[in-house]
């Protein structure tokens, strides 16, 4: 009787601990949620031979610009680039392009993430003088497999896209979209 519920207790811990970030079992969770700027965000967890990292994720920010004051929505998606996550705990710093700062920090827990978001970058007023444009540095919450955040987008809007390619480039490409 006493080791045929050991065996029970230790199958129970074991799939408690196959959950969790960071854990063993090879898997692909996607997590969404929002900002507090009420925008979605998703990102893909995956765990293969017991290195859990992200290789995909995509956020949608508000941004100000600080000169004429325009705001204008961007979403920033990111592939290839698999960020680890090291005890629930992952960040990003995009080192690859000049003129742009991105910055994505987290933790991940049993069914929750968190953390902070920033972008930002140079922009023209409509007088043709450059200013920069920022979201801030917006929190974020998501669930794993949980609902994609809210579709609100300011009317103009960009899609910038950044990926790492197997032989290890890099593309950056921005695309206009008018709601």
């Amino acid at each position: 009787m006493k080791r045929g519920l050991a065996v029970v207790i230790m199958a129970v811990a074991i799939g408690a601990f196959a959950g969790m970030p960071g854990a063993s079992a090879n898997g692909i969770r996607i997590w969404t949620g929002e900002t507090n700027q009420g925008l979605p965000l998703q990102f893909t967890v995956v765990t293969d031979h017991g290195k859990t990292f992200i290789p995909v994720w995509k956020i949608s920010f508000q941004m100000l610009c600080e000169k004429d004051g325009s705001v204008f929505g961007d979403t920033t998606e990111y592939r290839g680039f698999d960020v680890p996550v090291v005890n629930g705990k992952f960040s990003y710093e995009d080192p690859y392009v000049q003129d742009w700062y991105f910055h994505w920090k987290g933790s991940i827990g049993r069914g929750k993430a968190h953390g902070v978001a920033a972008l930002e970058h140079p922009a023209f007023t409509g007088h043709i003088k450059l200013q920069v444009c920022t979201s801030g540095a917006p929190p974020w919450t998501a669930t794993r497999g949980g609902a994609v955040g809210s579709s609100r987008i300011p009317s103009v809007s960009f899609l910038t896209s950044v990926v790492r390619h197997p032989d290890g480039s890099i593309s950056r490409t921005v695309t206009a979209i008018s709601h």
